[in-house]
C-alpha cells in the first residue's frame, strides 16, 4: 500500500491542524484493489512526523482558510478533497467536509451553499447529512446532482466525461438545483440517513478567544509566556492571573457597591488535554513565588532551632513550678505568669501546595502562611483524591466556599475541639483533563452546595500539531523579567496582620471608584435580566449570580498589581474585570452541556476512540467482548462493562454483530463485532473495505507514523 496524496486541513490563518492521508493498493496492472483514509497530526515532539488521530484537535472544513479569505461568496461543498481541489482550479470557492456533525460550520454563515452529490446511495445519504447540517447554519442550500456521471460518477467524473466542460457548465448545473431549506429536511430524509452513526453526543462548540487586551498590565506577561510554551492563550492567563491574585490577596480587599468587603482570591479551573504544557506554564508564572518559598525556608531553618529551645526551656520551668509540691496554688499561678505564654514557633514556609485535603488545609494555616495558593496542573489528583470522595466532598466544598466567601474555616474535632480560622486566603488554579473536569463541573452535590458558582472556568481549543519551536523574542523575555519583579515586590511586602497575631490577616479595603461603581452596578442589573426565566444565564444561575462579584475581585487583582498602595478601581480596569468575567460566563454555557452528558456515553466514546486508535490500526475491524475486557481501556476491564457499552456502541451504529463466529488474533470469538468505517470518519481511520483490507491497513499503519 503507497501513500498517494495529503490533504492539509488548516485553520483560519493557514497553519496546518491535520491532514488526510490518502493510501491505495494496485495490482501487477495498475488496477486499483483498495482505497484507505486515515487522519494525522503533527508530533510537537518531533518536527516533520506525525501522529495517528486527531487528539482532540479541533475538526475544520478543508480549505477553511481560503474560505475565511473570501466572505460571502457561494460554497461549493464536494464529498472528497480531490473533487474540491478540481473545483478550486475552476476558480470556485469550494471545500469538503468529512463529518458535519463535528465540524465548526460557522464560516458558511450567510452564504449560498451547493452541495455536489455523487451518482451512488452512498453520496445521496452524505448530501443529505451535508444539507441538513449546513441549513441550520445559512437556509440557502442546494443539493447539485449528476446522474449522467455514471454509476458512483461525482464531478470529477462528470467533467472527465466530455472535455467541454468548464466553470460555465458547472455553474449552468448549479443554476438548475434545487434549493432545500430546513424545512425541507424531514423525517424521511432522516429515515433514509438510518443507516448512517448517530453522534453519542454534541462536540463542544469552538472557543471563543479569550480577551487578553482586558488583562491590562498582566498582559505582556501572559503573551510572553504563551509565545514561550506555545499552549492555548487561556492557560497562560489563568496561570498569570492566579498567581497574581495569590500575590495580591493578603494586601487588600474589594469593597463591593453593597457594602460588602471580599477577598481578592480567584479559584480558576483550566480544562486541557495532556499534552497542552498546563505543567509549563504554571511552572513559568510561579517561579517568583518558589523563589519567596525558598527565602521562608531558609528563614525557618534559621528560626526553628532557637524556638525549639525557647520552648524546651519554657517547658521545663513550667514542669518544675507545677511539680513543686511547696509552692501554693496562688504561688504557682504568679509563677507561670512569670514566665510567660508558650513560645510560638515560626511559620511554615509552604506558600504552595497542590492536592491537601480540606483538613490538611486547615492545619496548614493554623502554624502557615496567611496566604496560600492550591496549584494543581495535574487537577485530576486532587479533584479524585479523599477530599472530593462521596464520603469527604461535600465538607470539602463547604470548606472552600467558606473561604472564598470571607477567608474563614471552622473545623470541629473530637480529638482537637474547635478551630475557627479568619483572616486567611486562597487562590487556586486546577487544571484538569476534560473527562475529569466533566464529572466535576457536571457534579450535582457541588452544584447544590456553591462551590461551582465560585470558579471560573476556560475550555481553550488545542493548539498542538502547531507548536514549531520560535525562537523566544526579547522583549517577552523583558516582559517576564518585570513581572517577576512586581510578584516579588508583592511577596516580599509586609503582609497587614491583626494586632497580636502572626498570621491573621487584616487586608485594606479597595473601594470602586464613581466610575467604576456605576459600571459595576449597570453589569450587575444585566446579569440580573438574563437570569430571568428564558434568560441566556438561566442555566448557569449558580455561577451567573455571582457573576458581579468576580468582575470585581478581577478588576481588584489587576487594580492591585499595577498599583499595590491603590485605594481604588478605576474605570478601565472595572470594564476590564467585567470583560473577563462575560468570558468566563461564555466558556460555562459552552461547558454547560458537556456537564449534563451521561457518563455511560462518555465511557461509550471513550472505548470508541480506543477502537479507532488502537485496535484497528493493529488489528483489524473486528473485536469481541473478551479483546476489549483484556486489552481496553483501563476503565473497561471486566465483560459486563465491555458488553454494556458494545450495545451502546451498536444502538448508534458505530459496530455492527455478526452473525457467525469469527478469528480475532488467532482465536476464533462467538460473539463478535465489526466496526463500521464505511459510516464513520474515525479519528484514526476511514476505510471503505475494512473486512478485504484489514490486515494491510495494520500493516500499513505500523509504518505511518513518522513518515
Amino acid at each position: 500500500m503507497h501513500i498517494t496524496k495529503n490533504y492539509d486541513y488548516c485553520d483560519e490563518r493557514g497553519a496546518v491542524l491535520y491532514r488526510n492521508v490518502r493510501v491505495e493498493e494496485f495490482d501487477a496492472h495498475g488496477a486499483r484493489l483498495q482505497k484507505t483514509f486515515f487522519l494525522q497530526r503533527a508530533d510537537p515532539t518531533r518536527k516533520g512526523s506525525w501522529i495517528n488521530g486527531l487528539g482532540g484537535v479541533r475538526r475544520v472544513p478543508y480549505r477553511l482558510s481560503q474560505l475565511t479569505q473570501r466572505p460571502g461568496q457561494d460554497a461549493h461543498v464536494t464529498e472528497g478533497e480531490k473533487d474540491a481541489d478540481r473545483l478550486v482550479r475552476l476558480g470556485l470557492c469550494a471545500t469538503s467536509i468529512a463529518d458535519p456533525n463535528k465540524t465548526d460550520l460557522a464560516v458558511f454563515a450567510g452564504r449560498n451553499v451547493f452541495v455536489h452529490e455523487d451518482n451512488d446511495e452512498p453520496g445521496r445519504k452524505k448530501a443529505a447529512a451535508l444539507s441538513k447540517a449546513l441549513s441550520e447554519i445559512t437556509g440557502a442550500v442546494h443539493i447539485v446532482r449528476y446522474p449522467d456521471a455514471g454509476a458512483s460518477g461525482d464531478v470529477s467524473s462528470w467533467l472527465d466525461l466530455d472535455a467541454n466542460r468548464g466553470l460555465s457548465e458547472i455553474l449552468e448545473r448549479c443554476e438548475d438545483s434545487e434549493a432545500t431549506p430546513p424545512s425541507h429536511i424531514n423525517g424521511a430524509e432522516a429515515a433514509k440517513d438510518e443507516e448512517g452513526p448517530l453522534p453519542l453526543y454534541r462536540d463542544l462548540a469552538a472557543a471563543d478567544l479569550f480577551p487578553i487586551e482586558a488583562l491590562g498590565p498582566l498582559e505582556a506577561t501572559a503573551r510572553a509566556i504563551q509565545a514561550q510554551t506555545q499552549a492555548p492563550i487561556d492557560i497562560a492567563a489563568n496561570s498569570v492571573l492566579a498567581t497574581c491574585s495569590l500575590a495580591c490577596q493578603p494586601h487588600a480587599d474589594i469593597v463591593l457597591p453593597t457594602g460588602e468587603k471580599k477577598p481578592l482570591s480567584l479559584c480558576i479551573i483550566t480544562v486541557a488535554a495532556s499534552g497542552e504544557r498546563k505543567t509549563s506554564n504554571d511552572a513559568r508564572a510561579l517561579v517568583p513565588v518558589k523563589e519567596r518559598e525558598e527565602q521562608l525556608r531558609r528563614q525557618y531553618e534559621k528560626e526553628i532551632q532557637s524556638y525549639v529551645d525557647a520552648h524546651e526551656i519554657w517547658k521545663a520551668e513550667r514542669n518544675k513550678i507545677l511539680s513543686d509540691k511547696k509552692l501554693e496554688p496562688n504561688t504557682k499561678k504568679d509563677a507561670l505568669a512569670r514566665i510567660g505564654d508558650e513560645p510560638k514557633g515560626p511559620l511554615t514556609p509552604v506558600i504552595v501546595c497542590h492536592e491537601p485535603t480540606i483538613e490538611g488545609l486547615a492545619k496548614m494555616l493554623i502554624g502557615g502562611q496567611p496566604s496560600i495558593g492550591l496549584f494543581a496542573s495535574e487537577g485530576g489528583a486532587f479533584i479524585g483524591g479523599h477530599g472530593f470522595s462521596e464520603d469527604a466532598k461535600l465538607r470539602t466544598a463547604a470548606g472552600f466556599s467558606m473561604l472564598w466567601d470571607d477567608g474563614a474555616l471552622t473545623r470541629v474535632r473530637a480529638s482537637d475541639g474547635v478551630t475557627v480560622l479568619s483572616g486567611r486566603r486562597v487562590a487556586l488554579h486546577l487544571q484538569a483533563q476534560p473527562d475529569v473536569a466533566t464529572r466535576f463541573l457536571g457534579d450535582r452535590i457541588l452544584m447544590d452546595q456553591g462551590l461551582l458558582g465560585r470558579v471560573l472556568v476556560s475550555a481553550p481549543d488545542s493548539t498542538q500539531g502547531r507548536r514549531f519551536f520560535q525562537k523566544p523574542e526579547v522583549g517577552h523575555n523583558s516582559a517576564i523579567s518585570q513581572h517577576y519583579s512586581r510578584i516579588q515586590s508583592l511577596l516580599d511586602q509586609r503582609m497587614p496582620t491583626k494586632d497580636g497575631t502572626l498570621n491573621e490577616l487584616s487586608p485594606r479595603r479597595l473601594s470602586l471608584s464613581t466610575e467604576a461603581e456605576l459600571m459595576w452596578i449597570a453589569f450587575a442589573d444585566e446579569v440580573e435580566a438574563k437570569l430571568a426565566p428564558g434568560g441566556e444565564y438561566l442555566q448557569i444561575s449558580s455561577f451567573a449570580a455571582k457573576l458581579p462579584e468576580h468582575a470585581a475581585r478581577l478588576g481588584g487583582v489587576l487594580t492591585i498589581y499595577a498599583n499595590p498602595i491603590a485605594t481604588e478601581v478605576d474605570g478601565e480596569t472595572m470594564a476590564n474585570g467585567i470583560m473577563l468575567a462575560r468570558h468566563y460566563a461564555k466558556n460555562r454555557l459552552r461547558m454547560h452541556g458537556a456537564t449534563l452528558i451521561n457518563t455511560e456515553l462518555l465511557r461509550a466514546q471513550e472505548l470508541l476512540d480506543w477502537l479507532c486508535g488502537k485496535w484497528v490500526p493493529e488489528h483489524g475491524a473486528i473485536i469481541s467482548l473478551p479483546d476489549i475486557a483484556r486489552f481496553g481501556p483501563n476503565s473497561i476491564r471486566d465483560t459486563i462493562t465491555a458488553r454494556r457499552l458494545t450495545a451502546t456502541l451498536e444502538q448508534h451504529r458505530y459496530l455492527e454483530k455478526l452473525d457467525k463466529p469469527a478469528e480475532v488474533m488467532g482465536k476464533k470469538r462467538r460473539e463478535v463485532w465489526q466496526i463500521r468505517f464505511q459510516y464513520f470518519d474515525a479519528d484514526a481511520a476511514k476505510v471503505a473495505k475494512p473486512a478485504d483490507g484489514a490486515n494491510n491497513f495494520r500493516n500499513f499503519c505500523s509504518r505511518a507514523v513518522g513518515t
